[in-house]
């Protein structure tokens, strides 16, 4: 994006340079005329034009800075929290890139700029006063999205709710728990996260053996199914270290 950038600037030059001389051959002058009693115009021209230029870079940098931060996963593929916020920071990003680049260019045109900023932060107090919880959720949802806290599909602890997260919007994450039900959480409700689908976990298990086997007997049975659980193909992947042993938890009646 920078390389077309680039060429368009290029080739603006070029049709500068190209309707200069053309001018010229009809006795005319666009830098006579900025250099003369066109220098005034020509200033803030130049000036809104350097303005639209400066904001569309900005656009691209900012556009692709946050394309990369979105996408980027453990696996370096897009995940959904690309598809959800992708368009939601890309619209933020371009109506603050233009209202600041509006402003900029009012104010290199010569107009006073003041009362229209004074009525922009007096429309933005009364949104801000009436919308708290919405721009919480906003807020805090950004920055769970890109912290890439969870994602579709991983396994979490929100709020208290224990589920899979089925989706993300800009502003709730939904779940599905163990029994079916669907929760819809607000992201300004979200304190803590805990994700159970991170790159590993571990698996408890508590077994119960019969008073007359030997403890050691009872461990050498479980290193021997161990073993081959980690040996079969379809097992191997998800166990990715041998067995660990605690020792006896406690005497049950039933053992």
């Amino acid at each position: 994006r920078l390389k077309s950038f680039g060429y368009t600037l290029v080739h603006l030059l070029i049709w500068l340079v190209f309707i200069e001389l053309g001018l010229r051959v009809w006795g005319f002058s666009l830098i006579g005329f900025t250099e003369g009693e066109g220098h005034e115009v020509a200033v803030r021209v130049f000036g809104l034009a350097g303005t639209l230029i400066a904001a569309w870079l900005v656009w691209i940098l900012s556009d692709t800075a946050v394309h990369h931060a979105l996408t980027r996963s453990r696996k370096g593929l897009a995940n959904a929290r690309a598809q959800t916020m992708m368009p939601l920071i890309r619209n933020v990003l371009f109506v603050a890139i233009f209202i600041i680049a509006v402003i900029v260019a009012l104010a290199n045109m010569g107009m006073n700029v003041t009362p229209l900023l004074a009525g922009a932060g007096v429309i933005g107090l009364a949104i801000g006063f009436g919308a708290q919880s919405l721009v919480a959720d906003l807020i805090t949802g950004l920055f769970i999205i890109i912290e890439d806290s969870l994602a579709i599909d991983d396994y979490v602890d929100v709020g208290g709710h224990l589920g899979t997260v089925e989706g993300l919007t800009i502003r709730t994450v939904r779940l599905r728990d163990i029994d079916g039900i669907v929760h819809t959480i607000p992201f300004s409700e979200i304190k803590s996260i805990k994700n159970y689908s991170r790159e590993f976990g571990y698996a408890i298990f508590r077994i119960a053996i019969p008073y007359n086997m030997s403890i050691d007997k009872a461990i050498g049975l479980v290193r021997d199914v161990g073993q081959k659980m980690r040996s079969d193909p379809l097992q191997r992947r998800n166990i990715w270290s041998p067995l660990e042993f605690q020792g006896v938890e406690s005497f049950g009646s039933g053992s």
